[in-house]
């Protein structure tokens, strides 16, 4: 039993993985703060939160995503596309890859003035049904929620995405439990966006799949096969 001195392997590693989920912890509330900023309407708000924790997260694509239309709707279009060439040189620098579709598509959409990026007819927000395990929800008027969407497994349930955001884990915490000792306890994220549901790997142990390739961030597209800890879902809109 170890009664003193410097703390052994396994506790530095237990108190590792507890210090990244709680930053992980941190973040998703961070990034759900800025998504209901976007809804309300309150784009100077969402602005600023968006900006400190972007520029600590470099490399996180949600964030920056969020940082980028709140200045678009603020009518800062340069500014939202800074932030675009601010985060594909992150990427670059730091991974060597490009930013993902997602945040490609929103900075054309930014670049061509996409009416669909406005807010319409006002930010209000809207009560819908409940979700598994979490109870009542809402769904974002403001942010367009015409892009509907289910993941089907491959038995032939279906899961009906509702809201803004939908998680995915091992734990029954999540709106959508994946109960496989692959699934990590909070493993994914769906996020509605203007273009469409966007998925996020959550630093998952064994990462996310999409059309069998990892993935970080990737906006979904009807038939998209999303793998999660092993059990496949298809994204049908």
């Amino acid at each position: 039993m170890d009664r003193g001195g410097a703390p052994g392997p396994a506790r530095v590693r237990f108190a590792d993985d507890l210090a990244a989920g709680l930053d992980e912890a941190r973040l998703a509330t961070v990034e759900a703060k800025v998504e209901a900023d976007l809804a309300r309407g309150a784009h100077r708000d969402a602005v600023e939160t968006a900006a400190e924790y972007a520029t600590a997260n470099p490399t996180r694509e949600g964030l920056h995503l969020s940082w980028m239309l709140a200045l678009y709707r603020d009518g800062r279009q340069g500014d939202a596309l800074a932030v675009y060439a601010r985060l594909r040189g992150a990427l670059l620098e730091t991974l060597g890859v490009e930013p993902g579709q997602a945040a490609q598509r929103l900075q054309a959409a930014i670049l061509r003035q996409d009416p669909a990026l406005d807010v319409a007819d006002g930010p209000r927000l809207v009560s819908t049904p409940g979700r598994p395990n979490r109870g009542a929800t809402t769904t974002l008027v403001g942010v367009s929620t015409s892009h509907g969407g289910q993941l089907v497994d491959e038995l032939g349930g279906v899961f009906t995405l509702t809201g803004n955001r939908v998680t995915i884990g091992r734990e029954p915490d999540n709106d959508l439990v994946v109960p496989t000792a692959r699934t990590s306890r909070h493993h994914a994220v769906l996020t509605l966006t203007p273009l469409g549901w966007l998925v996020g790997d959550q630093h998952s142990s064994n990462g996310t799949l999409l059309n069998s390739e990892p993935i970080e961030t990737e906006l979904l597209r009807d038939g998209d096969l999303l793998n999660i800890g092993g059990m496949l879902y298809r994204f049908v809109l």
